[in-house]
């Protein structure tokens, strides 16, 4: 258990309490790291005042003294399941290679994974939105991929080819989902984040300042610039929806 090997000053760290999904976890950040912690307001919901008497689902620390966590690596990424309190620990070093936000992100959809296999759902590293159409109709799509395997693009590419068609698209999730089973036989599907973390490549030219006064972007100087974005609701990524299509998107290998 990392918590038990590491000793922090208090006045160093924030605390950001997310809502990841369902579950409330607590993102201790280091100081050192206050733009990639105060970013996460665009990703995720914060812990509403009520429920922050309950006890979390998973606390995670960002930004560890040097050394205390070199037994697992040069760059350790370390997370515990303390089963006795019911309790998931992350932790990651305050090296100046790990202050990149995906590893914040990536860890707190970790934790939430791990909670969610043990309630009996199944994580999806995917995209869901649910398409209304002109005529009434409704559809929920999921697309199951690898990152770059063209999920959001996908997304984006319904939206452009089909809009004589739709009349609405609303993102239930961008990058993590949850599926389960309900009592009736029908797989639903929830999902984590209210917004998403994305490839300023991926988006259409322009799209990014047309939403720029709620973006937080990330080195635009480089190939590799991203967005931080909100797309969606709360009461969206919770509400459940049945699950009309699956598909799954690979562009790394002939199928």
């Amino acid at each position: 258990n990392p918590l038990k090997e590491v000793k922090v000053n208090p006045r160093d760290w924030l605390c950001f309490p997310a809502k990841v999904g369902s579950l409330i976890i607590y993102l201790f950040f280091h100081n050192k790291f206050i733009g990639l912690g105060a970013a996460l307001a665009n990703l995720f919901e914060l812990v509403h005042d009520e429920e922050l008497i309950k006890k979390p689902d998973a606390i995670y620390l960002f930004g560890l003294p040097q050394g205390s966590l070199e037994k697992y690596g040069d760059f350790p990424t370390v997370f515990y399941d303390d089963e006795k309190n019911d309790l998931l620990v992350a932790a990651l070093p305050a090296k100046n290679e790990m202050g990149y936000f995906g590893y914040i992100k990536k860890m707190m959809l970790t934790l939430h994974n791990v909670k969610m296999m043990k309630k009996g759902r199944m994580p999806v590293h995917g995209a869901m939105v649910r398409i209304c159409l002109k005529d009434g109709k409704y559809v929920n799509l999921v697309i199951l991929g690898d990152t770059g395997a063209g999920k959001s693009e996908s997304l984006e590419a319904f939206r452009v080819l089909a809009k004589e068609h739709i009349r609405d698209m609303i993102i239930i999730y961008d990058d993590m989902g949850s599926l389960e089973i309900n009592n009736k036989g029908e797989i639903i599907s929830f999902g984590t984040e209210v917004g998403a973390f994305v490839r300023l490549d991926d988006l259409q030219p322009g799209y990014a300042f047309g939403v720029i006064d709620r973006s937080i972007i990330m080195s635009p100087q480089k190939i590799n610039a991203r967005a931080v974005i909100p797309i969606t609701t709360l009461q969206e990524v919770l509400k459940g929806y049945k699950v009309d299509y699956f598909l799954y998107a690979n562009n790394y290998e002939d199928v």
